[in-house]
């Protein structure tokens, strides 16, 4: 059967997990739809509420606004001819500076009587003089200072048409003088009608302040030309150079707003609240909501959660145990809690892991005497094979020496031979076996002429170390015959050991020929090299990697690096333990 594409696999998801999903998002679609009913309901009543507010409070601020306008005016009037401010133009030659300051100073405290704050009188005559007067001495201006000011220079510039304005008043704010507004008048006499000239009255805004505060939204006062006279929000509406444009600005963003006019002055009163301050009730009713939605979600969540164990708990018990089954471990044996179709499953099911754990154990005792016998195997083949190569050595060396040095190898061979067949233990300790390899190198060097040489640095913890028996002899035999062989000067085998961790860690260097490493590797792996088939000395380090595998699993092993020319270093790596173990 064709495997399918591992991209095309489908995710796999629980039932549990689909059940509990499921529902919470049902919850969730439910308390959001409520909560965008509730808030849209409430938006467009409190929205409504404030804007019917808003107009009937601007209309009622509109008339209070034109009678306080109304009533300014008249008070002008006649508090200018009480203190007779313009009495002066009917003997210009006895007029004097002083007087006419001393009048007008007069009339800026009659005026600051009311709810007028005065701060400065000018005055620009038919004659064409001029009077300033600093009414509350708190800002020591002069004329020269007053002429800086964009109030004078929009007098100079619009002194024609403020003369033919005869009873005209006009009222001026200028962003120079942000907390002044400024009341402009075409004054006439009261009996003659005779034009005298044009008085500015220059007023602290809170005029306005006492007329607008306390109200829940902000205002904006346009005066005839659409110019703003005054503010409570002034860095969101002295910018705008008319209310057309702050309506534009703020309509259906950031601020609701309505406009009135106030009867015969032509002026507009805006009011505009921000949204966020109209909605804060609301908004803070909807976190409350929010809030208690939250915990009622969350109780609602923990019943779910639970709900969704109770009903699934069966199903998901049978997938945990195919999950540890495909993972190689033993399954648990299941307990169900519901009692319907799944219970038969759950039944069937720990008959079947009974039956397999039984079938498993005997096929466990049959692999584990399959592998005994073909350790027995490989430990016989060894035998044989080295006893072959050390008569063939003994065989060499009576043709070329004397019979004593015949005696003294036999004798070494005999030992070596008694080593190797003596005894059941698979295990021995390290020390044992570096002993065993003394002597055959002993035997070694005596066949090859004493030109052997050798080292053994044998780390004192590592010496009860447990190691398979006869594991070094073959390697060291293949160093020998393989590396060592062509080597004219100091041919040289070096053995070490050392603990790493949890592993024992011997090495076998040499300093002979060596082999291309990707030949080394070969000799390992299951396919041996062709050209190595027929060696005896390969076929018994394979036989000690075989060894190592079955005593110890395939993480343990052999490894050899070598390069043609640098001779080669194998390298053992075992477990490191000192109490023998019977497989």
């Amino acid at each position: 059967m064709r495997k399918e594409d591992a991209s095309h696999v489908r995710p796999f998801y629980r039932i549990r997990t689909k059940f509990f999903v499921s529902m919470y998002i049902l919850l969730i679609l439910m308390t959001v739809t409520v909560d965008i009913a509730v808030y849209s309901v409430y938006h467009i009543d409190v929205e409504k509420k404030e804007q019917s507010s808003m107009t009937r409070i601007l209309t009622e601020l509109s008339r209070n606004v034109r009678s306080s306008v109304v009533s300014l005016k008249e008070s002008m009037t006649y508090k200018m001819t009480d203190c007779g401010v313009f009495d002066y133009q009917e003997n210009l030659s006895d007029a004097t500076g002083y007087s006419v300051e001393k009048n007008i100073r007069s009339f800026a405290a009659l005026m600051n009587m009311g709810n007028a704050q005065v701060r400065n009188v000018y005055i620009k005559d038919i004659f064409t003089c001029r009077f300033f007067v600093d009414t509350q001495n708190m800002y020591s201006e002069s004329l020269d200072d007053f002429k800086q000011l964009e109030v004078y220079r929009y007098i100079e510039e619009n002194t024609e048409e403020l003369f033919q304005g005869r009873g005209t008043i006009r009222w001026r704010w200028f962003p120079d003088t942000p907390d002044m507004v400024y009341v402009i008048q075409s004054t006439v006499d009261s009996y003659s009608l005779d034009f005298q000239g044009v008085l500015c009255m220059g007023m602290d805004l809170t005029y306005f302040e006492n007329l607008f505060g306390g109200m829940s939204f902000h205002v904006a006062l346009y005066n005839e030309v659409g110019d703003l006279l005054y503010s409570d929000l002034p860095e969101a509406a002295q910018t705008i150079e008319t209310h057309e444009k702050l309506a534009d600005l703020f309509d259906g963003q950031e601020y609701m707003w309505d406009e009135t006019e106030i009867p015969r002055e032509k002026w507009t009163l805006v009011g505009f609240s921000p949204k966020q301050e109209v909605f804060s009730t609301l908004n803070t009713l909807m976190r409350s909501i929010l809030l208690t939605e939250a915990v009622v979600m969350l109780a609602v969540t923990v019943f779910i959660f639970f709900l969704s164990g109770s009903i699934t708990h069966n199903i998901t018990a049978l997938s945990e145990n195919f999950r540890r089954i495909n993972a190689g471990k033993k399954p648990k044996k299941i307990h169900y809690r519901s009692h319907d179709e799944t219970a038969f499953l759950c039944e069937q099911f720990n008959s079947m892991e009974n039956q397999l754990r039984e079938t498993m154990e005997q096929m466990a005792r049959d692999s584990t005497l399959r592998e005994k016998a073909e350790y027995n195997a490989l430990l016989a083949q060894m035998n044989p094979h080295f006893l072959y190569n050390a008569l063939e050595s003994i065989s060499s060396m009576a043709k070329i020496e004397g019979q004593e040095e015949i005696v003294q190898a036999v004798r070494m061979l005999s030992q070596l031979l008694r080593a190797s067949i003596s005894g059941k233990k698979q295990e021995i300790p390290l020390a044992e076996e570096i002993d065993y390899i003394r002597q055959y190198l002993s035997l070694q060097n005596m066949v090859s002429g004493n030109r052997l040489l050798w080292d053994f640095l044998i780390e004192p913890e590592t010496e009860q170390a447990l190691v398979p028996k006869l594991i070094l002899q073959p390697i060291v035999e293949n160093a020998i015959i393989h590396g060592l062989d062509g080597v004219l000067e100091d041919p040289m085998i070096a053995v070490t050991s050392r603990r790493d961790g949890e592993d024992l860690v011997i090495e076998v260097s040499d300093n002979g020929a060596g082999l291309e490493q990707e030949l080394a590797d070969r000799l390992l792996q299951e396919e041996e090299p062709e050209e190595l088939m027929r060696d005896r000395a390969h076929i018994g380090i394979k036989s000690i990697q075989k060894r190592i595998q079955i005593l110890y699993g395939k993480h343990d092993g052999i490894r050899m690096e070598t390069s043609p020319g640098n001779g080669m270093v194998v390298i053992i790596r075992l477990p490191y333990r000192k109490e023998v173990e019977h497989v």
